[in-house]
């Protein structure tokens, strides 16, 4: 691009795009959705030509989401579990919140004595009576002390939370644990809210596994409905409880006695989504647990960290086991699987696996994606639905722990009668939030890819890409 070009060029972004994409967050902070269409829309007045329709964004690879044939591997001893190049990782057992969490309960009084399996039995029926099942007032982080506080104060919260809560009272006696997410099906598009409605379902539960290393195996402890499920009297792991429910098998929950209220509602006519319209049937017979519950392990995906208070921010790496029945799926449409509280931590219902995400063309930085953290090339390919001439291409990096995840080297090329050329090629780039990349506006295009090589990502992270957005800029001289 001239010199005289660049001049006339409104700059990127300005103060008037900035104020725009500030009142956007600010509104979607605070859910109010319906002032959205009052602020300039994300395609920054009309100049990013990757927000438009039929724009098409491939990916590399994604961070934490790992599909794995190999339920060995993760059902390994925690200290020897290890998936997609990830370790487990393990709560320090002496964090200051799990000794205060162990304390002020007096969780030796609650488990008493016995087996590991029988201590985290009595752990979970504990758990359960500490609130009822209900929407939060607001979305907590992942601290027990918090969440059993607030639960004294009568507010309720739904399965996620009793799952940390559980493994966090795990952790805190020596024991331990991790967070499973289930899915009874997946789909690229369902109604928020009603995933149970729709056919087939695609809601989710979310429960726990305890390690009892006496025994040298993984068990359910279901605590929002104080269960677990046996075979020939032997507890079950989740992928256990999944193989049975897809062949057929013969399950019998064990129930404690939190329980109880769900029988009740099973009996009557106000079960939520989660008990599922199938409840009148079953429960007659005595088998909604062994048959609508059990339906949700058809998708098992297991948290690999319970470090949720040593980094409350980091990504969560999550294991999602497939079979001869069972498909990789991808989390979040390819977020950075960071924990939020607005969307239970990195958990939502999963879409079917495919090499793209839309997360870098959505117009807001409140997202990410991540590749994965290997020495290796990443790459964001954007593919326009119609060749358009641009003028420049602006990269946005996340924020982490106070620092941008700012890539040190990378190349931007685009693609014109499909011959890729280069239009910049970065070493030594320094830490910021956005950089701009002119192109010479004669320059026809239909896509646009950035490469980084290995060791090319941020400091702390050298072998991840990470971005919030890709943009190509068309109007070369402000036109709104």
């Amino acid at each position: 691009m001239s010199k005289d070009a660049a001049a006339t060029r409104r700059s990127y972004p300005d103060v008037e795009d900035r104020l725009a994409e500030w009142r956007r967050a600010s509104l979607l902070r605070q859910r109010r959705y319906d002032e959205l269409d009052q602020i300039a829309d994300p395609n920054l007045h009309g100049r990013n030509v990757f927000a438009q329709l039929g724009c098409v964004a491939r990916v590399d690879s994604f961070l934490g989401t790992i599909n794995s044939a190999d339920p060995a591997s993760a059902y390994a001893a925690p200290d020897e579990l290890t998936a997609g190049g990830y370790a487990f990782r393990r709560e320090n057992h002496a964090h200051p919140g799990l000794t205060e969490l162990r304390s002020r309960f007096a969780l030796d009084v609650v488990t008493s004595t016995g087996s590991e399996l029988e201590r985290a039995v009595r752990l979970r029926s504990w758990v359960n009576a500490q609130w009822t099942h209900g929407i939060p007032l607001a979305y907590p982080p992942y601290d027990s002390l918090v969440i059993l506080e607030r639960a004294r104060g009568g507010e309720q919260f739904l399965c996620m939370h009793y799952a940390v809560v559980l493994v966090q009272c795990c952790l805190a006696l020596g024991i331990q644990a991790r967070v499973v997410n289930l899915h009874r099906g997946v789909a690229d598009t369902y109604p928020i809210g009603d995933e149970a409605a729709v056919e087939p379902a695609v809601d989710e539960h979310v429960i726990s596994e305890v390690y009892c290393s006496d025994a040298r195996r993984w068990v359910v402890m279901d605590p929002d409905f104080d269960c677990h499920f046996e075979q020939n009297g032997e507890p079950l792991s989740a992928w256990e409880i999944h193989r049975a429910y897809l062949f057929g098998e013969q399950l019998v929950a064990v129930k404690g006695p939190g329980a109880a209220p769900y029988d009740a509602l099973l009996a009557g006519d106000r079960a939520g989504p989660l008990l599922g319209a199938e409840r009148a049937d079953e429960s007659a017979k005595g088998e909604w647990y062994e048959r609508t519950l059990a339906s949700y392990y058809a998708h098992v995906s297991l948290l690999m960290r319970n470090d949720f208070l040593s980094d409350p921010d980091g990504p969560v790496p999550i294991l999602h086991l497939v079979d001869e029945r069972t498909p990789p799926i991808v989390w979040l449409a390819g977020e950075d699987v960071r924990l939020r509280r607005d969307l239970l931590g990195p958990l939502a219902v999963a879409r079917p696996f495919a090499d793209r995400t839309p997360i870098l063309t959505d117009g807001g930085d409140e997202s990410s994606w991540a590749s994965e953290d290997t020495a290796a090339d990443h790459w964001v390919e954007l593919t326009l639905p119609l060749p358009v001439a641009i003028e420049a291409i602006a990269l946005h990096w996340p924020e982490r722990h106070g620092r941008f995840q700012t890539s040190r080297s990378y190349r931007v090329e685009v693609r014109t009668r499909d011959d890729w050329r280069k239009v910049a090629h970065v070493d030594g780039n320094p830490e910021r939030p956005w950089v701009v990349h002119d192109v010479d506006p004669a320059t026809v295009v239909d896509a646009v890819r950035i490469v980084q090589p290995p060791g090319g990502g941020s400091r702390s992270h050298p072998n991840r890409l990470w971005l919030t957005q890709v943009l190509a800029l068309a109007d070369a001289h402000g036109a709104r």
